[in-house]
């Protein structure tokens, strides 16, 4: 089994959790962003 290992994990893929996640990942952290539903964005997301 493969080891990853990440500085950073965000839980929701919302607005604020995206962007978070540029942020860190353009500073150089190793970010993880978790998601429980199918698409990123939450309330951005339309079906």
């Amino acid at each position: 089994m493969a080891t990853y290992e990440y500085d950073i994990v965000i839980i929701g893929s919302g607005p604020n959790g995206l962007e978070i996640a540029a942020y860190l990942a353009k500073a150089g952290q190793k970010v993880l962003l978790l998601e429980k539903r199918y698409e990123a964005g939450g309330g951005l997301a339309t079906e």
